[in-house]
């Protein structure tokens, strides 16, 4: 309870699933519980699900949908768009109508990722499962019961590194979703960034204001980072030996990644939800007031002067586009462009 009734916006989630570059199609929620399928070159709008009237899914009769939120990019594979939401669906697009392919139901909200893995589709779910399906029917082929999860499952050489918002941290074989480590890595505040790898190293966080580095092998502790002062939500992003982490404290940290350790920090003037991405030599995050920050990967020190203010509410990660612009998409569906070379803000008009 005390979870839910933190994450302000959850019944209201315009924006918050990360745009998304594909087969040449641009794919981002422009409105509440909408996927847009869009052409980057035009910027027109291609197709818009669910469409205004009712949608058949496979051999099912046409019915009204309403997903009420989508909060992770989607993932395309052979003409495919497969993608989860708050409805508790899972859905397969067809990538150039739109039409829906086949869904599959699940008894919970899908917040986390969907990941493609040994000719499966995972789906978690906030009902406790981890779903794989057939991608090409939607059949459910097994399940695993991992606790309630909110984050995209890692991939690394065939194992699932899947953190639920109990504080577990399990790995599990991709084909049969068995168990791998003899436990999970477990602690006593929730788990909500996405797991990522570095060097052998799951790194996760969420509640609390602890940041983990967790041997991929055993599941064995190898670090935790104790310096923030609120929790952890966007994914972090690592690059070579380095760990860098947003948190709701207003802070940007770079880690390293072996052992944990500070090697800069960044203090921003609000919440920084969304994780960071790094384009053009710059690292460049962006707060949910909408203040976008440019800093120099290996200091932290701004490469241009003050934020860039959008002054509306972002709480989807950045996205570095072909030409090294960052998109960023707000929560009312607003859509913009910052150059990571000075900071200057276009406002983009998708049509």
């Amino acid at each position: 309870m005390l979870l839910l009734a933190a994450c302000v916006g959850f019944n209201n989630p315009d924006g918050w699933a990360p745009a998304e570059v594909a087969d040449d199609t641009l794919y981002v929620t422009l409105d509440g519980g909408k996927l847009s399928a869009v052409d980057p070159n035009t910027l027109n709008v291609i197709w818009e699900f669910p469409p205004s009237d009712d949608v058949a899914c496979g051999n099912e009769e046409p019915q009204k949908r309403d997903l009420k939120g989508i909060y992770a990019s989607p993932v395309v594979r052979e003409g495919i768009v497969y993608f989860g939401a708050w409805d508790g669906i899972v859905y397969a697009l067809d990538a150039t109508t739109g039409d829906c392919v086949w869904d599959f139901e699940t008894d919970g909200p899908i917040i986390g990722g969907l990941v493609l893995a040994n000719g499966l589709l995972i789906s978690p779910s906030s009902d406790g499962n981890l779903y794989a399906l057939d991608p090409a029917t939607g059949n459910e082929e097994r399940r695993a019961n991992v606790g309630e999860v909110w984050a995209r499952p890692a991939l690394s050489d065939g194992v699932l590194y899947v953190a639920n918002v109990d504080g577990d941290l399990r790995a599990l074989d991709a084909l049969t979703l068995e168990e791998v480590w003899d436990h999970p890595f477990s602690v006593n505040t929730g788990f909500l960034t996405d797991p990522a790898l570095l060097n052998g190293t799951v790194v996760v966080g969420g509640l609390g204001n602890n940041l983990y580095g967790v041997d991929a092998e055993t599941g064995a502790e190898r670090w935790s980072f104790e310096d923030a002062s609120n929790w952890y939500w966007g994914r972090p992003l690592t690059v070579g030996d380095t760990v860098y982490v947003t948190s709701l404290d207003s802070r940007v940290f770079a880690l390293d990644g072996a052992t944990g350790e500070r090697l800069w920090q960044f203090d921003g003037v609000a919440p920084i939800r969304a994780g960071v991405v790094i384009s053009g030599g710059v690292l460049i995050a962006v707060d949910d007031n909408g203040n976008v920050y440019g800093m120099d990967p290996e200091t932290g020190i701004q490469v241009w002067v003050g934020p860039t203010e959008i002054d509306k509410k972002v709480l989807a990660d950045p996205y570095v586009l072909a030409d090294d612009s960052v998109m960023i998409v707000t929560t009312g569906g607003d859509t913009f462009t910052v150059s990571p070379e000075d900071g200057r803000l276009t406002t983009v008009e998708i049509r």
